[in-house]
């Protein structure tokens, strides 16, 4: 069966896989094992966010098709799945160049993947005054990407340049997320703040560390 959600999202990993390939070439080995990750832990934060319902309909914990993939869920994900492999393989010197070049193209993936959230009727509520909440979250995620290749420009990815690129889309979707997460419809919440607000606060504080840290001679 078609589900154009699905197509969205495959163009919007397509998109992301060829951007981060033109920025590092060794994404190639790593990044199918990096999308695994990802989509365990984006399902498993949006599963444990509508527990309530999840609870009483099991089964459906493994439709993708209608939608339900947390971004910061898949970021954890991701990232752990990265590490596991270059532990594995014993080239973790290489885990910074290839995590800069991905995180600089995955804005531009979250962007186009929101347009899934439209088709599913997911995120329609108004902000902004009339601007839906998952177009607003499109807008600002790809200028959020275009900052981000600036910063690159015609640089080599090294592992610093990398780190430097991973914090820079950390405080920029922690931001992004952070002011937009008080408009969604019935978020999960932790002590009366959304979860995702906590979430991107982690987010910007390491991002902010990522970006300030300076290695020692």
């Amino acid at each position: 069966m078609f589900h154009l959600y699905g197509l969205i999202v495959g163009v919007g990993v397509v998109a992301v896989w060829g951007v981060a390939e033109r920025l590092e070439s060794k994404v190639n080995k790593v990044l199918p094992w990096g999308l695994l990750g990802a989509l365990i832990g984006a399902r498993l934060y949006h599963v444990v966010d509508q527990w309530g319902y999840y609870g009483a309909h099991l089964s459906r914990i493994f439709f993708l098709w209608n939608g339900g993939l947390a971004i910061w869920g898949g970021v954890a994900g991701g990232v752990v799945a990265l590490l596991i492999y270059y532990y594995l393989h014993k080239t973790v010197h290489h885990f910074w160049s290839t995590m800069g070049a991905i995180c600089t193209a995955l804005p531009l993936g979250q962007a186009i993947g929101r347009w899934g959230n439209a088709v599913n009727g997911e995120f329609t509520n108004v902000i902004f005054g009339t601007i839906p909440w998952w177009l607003a979250e499109s807008v600002l995620d790809f200028i959020l990407f275009s900052i981000l290749v600036r910063l690159v420009r015609h640089r080599a990815m090294t592992a610093e340049l990398g780190r430097k690129q991973v914090g820079a889309y950390l405080v920029g979707y922690g931001i992004v997320r952070g002011l937009l997460e008080w408009a969604r419809v019935l978020p999960w919440t932790l002590y009366g703040v959304p979860t995702a607000v906590w979430s991107s606060g982690i987010g910007v504080s390491t991002g902010l560390f990522l970006w300030l840290y300076k290695n020692t001679p």
